[in-house]
């Protein structure tokens, strides 16, 4: 699926946010909480950023997840690791790909 012209990048991965939005009702956890805050928040007009510094890939996952909803996205603690986890996060061209099933466990 292409960007749109008015979003970034990692609005390419939108099929990811259906399926964990539809996944999460009712909401589970942290992850399931995050999404039901996202959307109060956009419904309100509020412009939302997620980052991790330094973070693995796996603690990057859940951001990578709400950064689709974000107008900033700052999720590249895991180029800055010696040795990441398996299954990592990759990215290319500055642009990072959804992860792996297998990254989750």
């Amino acid at each position: 699926m292409a960007a749109r012209e008015d979003e970034g990048p990692w609005r390419q991965s939108e099929p990811i946010w259906a399926q964990l939005s539809d996944a999460l009702h009712p909401p589970e956890g942290i992850v399931g909480a995050a999404v039901l805050d996202v959307g109060e928040a956009l419904a309100h007009g509020v412009q939302l950023m997620v980052g991790n510094m330094c973070g693995s890939s796996l603690g990057m996952a859940p951001g990578f997840l709400i950064g689709q909803r974000c107008a900033y996205v700052d999720l590249d603690g895991p180029l800055l690791q010696v040795r990441d986890r398996d299954h990592a996060i990759t990215c290319s061209q500055g642009v990072m790909h959804p992860p792996a099933p297998a990254l989750w466990g």
